[in-house]
């Protein structure tokens, strides 16, 4: 409850004061600065306090596979960067397997961060933190050593007491791990996390770019995930759907090469840092209009320093998911943008067909402009109860079985089905103009039966043609 309380009366008046002292022009750059670092302090533990509460929704342990060796030096990367800032000296030596593993990924890093976030609290500057791992049987050894006077004096009470060890002890049960640890002279922490040989030689979903549109199935929505093949299969258990071709990528030159191969309906980003080939992979897709218009970019991560999201929104990244997060949360999320996106780019080409003649028009396709001829004739027949397919098909010249297939092709949808959408357009335009009512609208668009055009209508739209009057 004290935590909850804390959370909630602290973190939006620390926030709102920060942004006070930054736009606040004061002479005292120096006292301002030092200001300024303390609150940024004091919301990443807020922060950081606040993520204790998503381990609670953790889902069933997953094992998926990755690089032992890979993933503890990304681990010890990010505790690294940390360490610099605060003149602490990281000592490793690692005697891991290079071979792909099965262990829970996420559930590892939650329990590393957890753990190492706890602990160089206590380090003080010009102290050394060793970190030695290495492989007995199917079981990873950690073993943590420091000199670190005030880690020694509190690391008994920190082991005891600490929410984010309480934290950790929960994660490494569900992984099936066992802790010690001793003070003394100096810190020993010694961690067993057990991990099971892969059956598999390497993730099942990796692809070529080299020819990639003969091999994806076109009927499905293609989603490329830019990650590290290390901690990717976690996620791709996640995502993988079967009405999606999900394409991992390493690097981003091969998201720009996928994106020249097919057409991309969304991209997720998961873990990347900001860097320059991360940069030139977002100015691109902003530069070229055909592929970013409505196109989903969904960055997952786990941890987060304080202040990159904005810096991600500024590259153009809007959907931000945190991990820990439910399996249907994830697919749910990322099916509705993609749903979402379908429907806004069938709606913008419907819209440049129907439009009027212009610049654009003159780069349709010979079925493009047949269609756009076919939605001429469907706006000139409204009003005819009568008018149907083959009618259509025949003013155009063609047989009813290729003008479906023409419809198909160009815009996924059947002739008789976007007849019906048309004349609903035409129904709600003049419904808001409120000169006839709902019967008299329903005859002037081609419905002779008021019950069924109001049928249509409330599926169409979610509403009944009532509403609109």
């Amino acid at each position: 409850k004290f935590k909850n309380f804390v959370l909630n009366q602290f973190q939006g008046p620390l926030a709102f004061i920060r942004s006070a002292i930054d736009v606040q022009s004061s002479q005292d750059n120096k006292g301002k600065k030092q200001i300024l670092g303390q609150l940024d302090g004091l919301i990443k533990e807020l922060k950081d306090w606040e993520n204790l509460s998503l381990l609670d929704h953790l889902e069933d342990s997953k094992e998926s596979m990755t690089i032992l060796s890979k993933l503890f030096e990304n681990l010890t990367f990010e505790l690294g960067t940390q360490l610099k800032k605060r003149d602490i000296l990281l000592v490793c030596d690692y005697q891991l397997t290079g071979g792909w593993v099965e262990i829970d990924v996420l559930r590892t890093k939650l329990f590393f961060h957890c753990v190492f976030r706890e602990l160089i609290k206590f380090i003080e500057s010009k102290s050394e933190l060793i970190i030695e791992a290495w492989i007995a049987g199917n079981c990873t050894c950690i073993r943590t050593r420091s000199t670190s006077k005030i880690l020694i004096q509190n690391f008994t009470q920190i082991m005891h007491s600490s929410p984010y060890i309480k934290s950790a002890e929960k994660i490494l049960a569900d992984l099936g791990g066992s802790m010690e640890f001793e003070a003394d002279s100096s810190v020993n922490l010694k961690i067993c996390l057990p991990f099971k040989v892969a059956i598999h030689p390497k993730p099942l979903v990796r692809w070529d770019s080299v020819g990639l549109s003969e091999r994806i199935d076109p009927n499905k929505f293609n989603v490329v995930m830019l990650g590290k093949p290390f901690e990717t299969d976690s996620l791709v258990k996640i995502i993988d759907h079967e009405l999606i071709n999900l394409i991992v990528a390493e690097e981003s030159t091969f998201v720009l090469s996928a994106i020249k191969e097919v057409n991309i309906d969304a991209l997720i980003i998961y873990n990347e840092k900001i860097n320059q080939e991360l940069f030139d992979l977002m100015t691109t897709l902003q530069a070229s209009h055909e592929y970013r218009v409505g196109l989903p970019i969904i960055y997952i991560y786990e941890f987060i320093a304080y202040g990159f999201q904005e810096k991600l929104m500024d590259l153009g990244i809007d959907t931000f998911i945190q991990l820990p997060s439910s399996s249907e949360f994830i697919s749910k999320r990322l099916l509705g943008q993609l749903l979402y996106r379908k429907k806004y780019l069938e709606e913008k080409r419907l819209h440049a067909l129907v439009g009027e003649e212009g610049e654009a028009t003159l780069h349709l396709s010979p079925n493009e402009k047949l269609v756009r001829q076919a939605m001429r004739i469907i706006r000139d027949q409204y009003a005819n109860p009568n008018f149907r397919v083959e009618m259509l098909s025949q003013q155009l010249g063609i047989s009813k079985i290729k003008c479906y297939r023409l419809f198909k092709h160009v815009l996924d949808t059947s002739p008789s089905d976007l007849i019906i959408k048309l004349r609903l357009q035409k129904a709600e335009q003049l419904l808001v103009r409120k000169n006839m009512n709902i019967s008299e609208v329903g005859f002037e668009c081609g419905f002779n039966d008021p019950k069924y055009f109001s049928k249509l209508f409330k599926k169409h739209y979610g509403a009944s043609p009532r509403s609109f009057v």
